[in-house]
């Protein structure tokens, strides 16, 4: 469910946590790190129930408007928007059906409904869906697909409502759109939704960050040391922390993880390194990964091997 990229991400962010805390169990810190993914999912599921609790605050918006002795019609086609979509109780059910545990709810986001209502009755999108009194399923889809785009990609008080209430939204919410982009798209009339399999601690992708995070504590003083003479001009001690991180994870990389290539890991941490840490920062970190690179290779001390050498 998740991209390489963002496992490193929050896999540096548990290795910053961990140095900051100066922690002395690295278990608990590895505990953490596993944590921090499995959240991802929940609000992945969090984000599938969104429909359904805008449906619903829709519903008592109509059933407060049909209580007038003048109801306004206009008003109640337009709370009725949501009940002629069928992938939102596909969404819901799936979700029910899943048993799977979310610590959010949309409750608490319900008083910031009346707003996320008023902007996006505003966007194209949901004003060409109101023209249709039974859309065909395929539009119902496409409407889905814009309705989780808008509020992912370009609404700006939406994501500001995640943030709130998912700290990791703005590390996450790219991997979270294409994750519901593709669930949206495998979405098949009258059939259930099928929702992507929970992470476990079994995954490939969280047994790589569990190992990474060991990796980079137990040989935090060899994989230093490494780093000392490749980084001219600069005592260790003057390195920025984050920038450290980032060195000793993408030394422990290179040294270790034999089915990932040297230039995938450093292209990997200059971009993370570019977003994360310093403006210099990416350019310092280029300059000794490359000497190491260089020096390491022509030692053998770094190996790569296997079939399809794997590139992200």
């Amino acid at each position: 469910m998740l991209s390489r990229r963002l496992i490193r991400i929050k896999t540096l962010q548990a290795l910053y946590s961990y140095r900051q805390q100066e922690g002395d169990n690295w278990m608990k810190g590895r505990d953490q790190l596993t944590a921090g993914i499995f959240v991802f999912g929940e609000c992945f599921l969090h984000l599938m129930q969104l429909p359904a609790a805008l449906r619903n605050f829709l519903q008592s918006e109509a059933d407060i408007e049909q209580q007038k002795f003048f109801p306004d019609k206009d008003k109640l086609r337009r709370c009725a928007l949501l009940n002629r979509v069928e992938p939102v109780m596909q969404l819901e059910q799936a979700v029910a059906a899943s048993g799977l545990a979310c610590r959010y709810n949309w409750d608490q986001a319900a008083l910031s409904f009346d707003t996320l209502w008023e902007d996006l009755q505003q966007q194209a999108f949901v004003k060409d869906f109101l023209i249709f009194d039974e859309p065909a399923y395929s539009m119902q889809k496409d409407f889905m697909l814009s309705f989780f785009d808008y509020l992912i990609n370009a609404s700006e008080f939406f994501n500001d409502l995640m943030e709130e209430t998912y700290p990791a939204w703005y590390d996450d919410e790219v991997q979270l759109w294409r994750v519901t982009e593709k669930t949206l798209k495998a979405l098949q009339e009258a059939k259930p939704a099928a929702l992507p399999a929970p992470m476990r601690r079994s995954d490939e992708e969280v047994e790589f960050a569990c190992r990474l995070f060991e990796l980079v504590n137990r040989e935090s003083e060899t994989l230093e040391n490494h780093i000392k003479p490749s980084s001219s001009n600069w005592e260790t001690d003057r390195i920025a922390m984050v920038d450290m991180i980032i060195l000793k994870m993408a030394l422990a990389e290179m040294l270790w993880f034999e089915h990932i290539p040297v230039k995938v890991t450093i292209n990997e941490y200059l971009d993370i390194a570019k977003n994360y840490s310093t403006p210099n920062s990416s350019r310092f970190i280029n300059g000794v990964l490359d000497r190491l690179r260089l020096e390491m290779q022509s030692d053998g001390r770094i190996v790569k091997s296997g079939r399809g050498l794997r590139e992200n």
